[in-house]
């Protein structure tokens, strides 16, 4: 049997999945020749895994790893109506996982190159059959080697989680955290081994640390426009509160206490006073698809009109070209923004009081709904620009864009010709209007707010490479909108939800608008900040507290251990299995919020 399961592994190392009795091995990094629904399907595995483990125990796990679980379903895609990606078909009992465990071992401690490379191993164990509330045991390279004298030294850890349960705080126990813990630190296997420890050194000098995590804010993004995230996301902010020090569960924090803000501002929530210039990104966005792999454009549809808008001006858009080009530059072009929500009234805006030609004919050609009502509306501008007699066309000395060159050109009189304008030319003239209409916003906001100098924000879009095709260089500067717009978020949240001096909201968003520039657009990011005790202890006082964990640690001559309680308010493996506790407990609990999942992660580390 101890072939075979060394030739499983073998198979595995080499193809990226295998089987061993009635066990399936497979690795969540996708591998070739794999079906797009598979991969799919263990790209989700993996991100709900990756969030417990990061969540609850402050661990990072590795995509390239092996996870385990019986043979017969564990690459079946769930139907959507299902509440979790695994179910208990997917399982194993616990006494399988140990057995696989125990094979692995032996293979470890002979030096088996393929059992070496196999790691890092997960285990989905049974927790409905298991009186230990196992449901992970996962199987690593340690990291960090202790001193030792031999320099050729494997050394692996075997960290087990379990779900003992839901608990109301009343029920809680009341002896320290440091008496209820100490089974979690103990690693038998060291107990009067060749080390000779004692049972007593094993746990000596065992300390408590705890951390919390409060939820301020939480909203999920429901804006029928997005085109940047596939699924719904969950815009959020957090605080974390974590001590040096804790004696019993679910202890209050203290003013000693480091705090740190976690935000994540995703773009698209209708509640945000900058919703409508993310309304234009979005049209910018339908407008790029023009260098698509289908060349196919999305136009601004009704579905950018909010029920509490004003209604849009219903006359052809040829008719309202018309009416702007005979009064831009006589009056003022611009309509009053509408509050709509509870959020736009906490934060006021900065608004540009002044917009050139093109940026107010921006405003009424980012309605248009076809490419020849593009073509027919431009046709009629470009024929009025060149008429010449126009002085009241004004134009920013810096504006670049093609249409601001034609102005420009004709405040010296008429222009006798004019060149073809074709379909692609129409559109990248559109963009270039949008884009540079709403890099002024962000200055000008940015500026305003005295973050960082007008200067130094304009050296993020002299950046963009211009040795590129045009097509390239306007999906950069793109980007750099949107990460303009993702700051802008971020600022709008620290304005609305703290009431943190201007000096400290300025240095979250110069710090994030510096170093986000920099990477990949990410509407995923979360933003931190670390601030004082008073600066949120008015707010901790109302927010709801998702979290709380205990960081037990001793140290004995092997080196430090580690072990981890985790309570929180949503069941742990939300969305990978179902909630198991819920539909098999029966309680008399009072339903006040007062109620904690327990989940709890031990570690042994073993040296071969």
């Amino acid at each position: 049997m101890m072939d075979a399961f060394a030739l499983s592994l073998n198979t595995l190392v080499s193809s990226g999945a295998s089987r061993w009795q009635d066990l399936a091995l497979t690795n969540f990094k996708p591998q070739p020749n794999e079906s797009g629904v598979v991969a799919a399907f263990k790209r989700q595995q993996f991100s709900l895994v990756k969030n417990i483990f990061a969540t609850n125990f402050d661990e990072t796990v590795s995509e390239d790893m092996t996870a385990v679980y019986l043979a017969s379903a564990h690459q079946r895609p769930r139907d959507e109506d299902y509440d979790s990606v695994l179910s208990t078909d997917d399982l194993l009992p616990l006494q399988k996982a140990r057995e696989f465990l125990s094979f692995l071992s032996v293979s470890l401690a002979k030096r088996d190159p393929a059992a070496m490379k196999s790691l890092p191993i997960l285990l989905f164990c049974d927790v409905h059959i298991n009186r230990q509330k196992i449901f992970f045991i996962h199987i690593h390279k340690t990291a960090h080697l202790p001193k030792c004298d031999q320099r050729d030294i494997f050394e692996y850890t075997v960290q087990t989680i379990s779900l003992p349960g839901r608990f109301h705080e009343s029920k809680l126990p009341t002896k320290p955290l440091s008496v209820i813990g100490r089974p979690l630190l103990f690693q038998p296997h060291l107990f009067n081994s060749v080390n000779g420890l004692g049972k007593d050194e094993c746990v000596k000098n065992l300390s408590v640390a705890s951390s919390s995590r409060f939820l301020l804010y939480e909203t999920t993004i429901l804006d029928p426009m997005r085109k940047f995230l596939s699924l719904l996301q969950k815009s959020f902010i957090t605080i974390d509160v974590a001590s040096s020090h804790a004696n019993t569960a679910l202890e209050c924090t203290s003013r000693m206490s480091t705090v740190t803000i976690n935000i994540c501002p995703i773009p698209g929530d209708i509640r945000s006073p900058a919703f409508k210039w993310y309304k234009d990104l979005t049209i910018i966005e339908g407008l790029l698809e023009v260098f698509g792999p289908e060349r196919q454009i999305i136009w601004h549809t009704a579905g950018h009109v909010m029920e509490d808008e004003e209604a849009e001006n219903e006359e052809p858009m040829i008719k309202q070209v018309e009416k702007f080009l005979n009064t831009f530059g006589l009056q003022q072009f611009k309509k009053g923004d509408k509050k709509n929500t509870a959020e736009s009234e906490l934060v006021i805006l900065p608004e540009r009081s002044e917009f050139d030609f093109t940026e107010a004919l921006w405003k009424v050609l980012k309605k248009v709904q076809s490419l020849d009502e593009l073509l027919q509306c431009l046709k009629q501008v470009r024929n009025k620009i060149a008429s010449g007699g126009n002085p009241n066309f004004w134009i920013h000395s810096d504006n670049r864009t093609k249409l601001a060159k034609l102005v420009k050109s004709a405040y010296e009189g008429p222009i006798t010709s004019l060149p073809s304008l074709k379909p692609i030319h129409a559109v990248c003239m559109l963009i270039e209007m949008g884009m540079d209409c709403m890099q002024r916003d962000y200055l000008h906001f940015f500026g305003q707010q005295h973050v960082l100098s007008i200067n130094k924000l304009k050296e993020h879009f002299t950046k963009i490479p211009t040795d590129v095709s045009e097509e390239a260089k306007m999906k950069e500067r793109f980007n750099v909108i949107v990460k303009f717009h993702h700051i802008l978020e971020l600022s709008v949240k620290c304005m609305g939800h703290f009431s943190l001096n201007k000096k400290k909201v300025n240095q979250v968003v110069e710090s994030g608008l510096d170093g986000y520039l920099h990477t990949e657009v990410d509407l995923n990011r979360v933003f931190t900040v670390d601030v004082t005790y008073k600066d949120v202890d008015k707010i901790l006082d109302v927010a709801q507290r998702q979290l709380w964990k205990a960081l037990l640690y001793t140290e004995n001559r092997n080196g430090k251990n580690t072990a981890i309680m985790c309570w929180t308010k949503e069941f742990p493996l939300k969305k990978l299995v179902p909630d198991y506790i819920k539909t098999t407990t029966t309680t008399t609990e009072p339903d006040d919020g007062k109620s904690y999942y327990l989940s709890t992660l031990k570690q042994c580390i073993h040296a071969c």
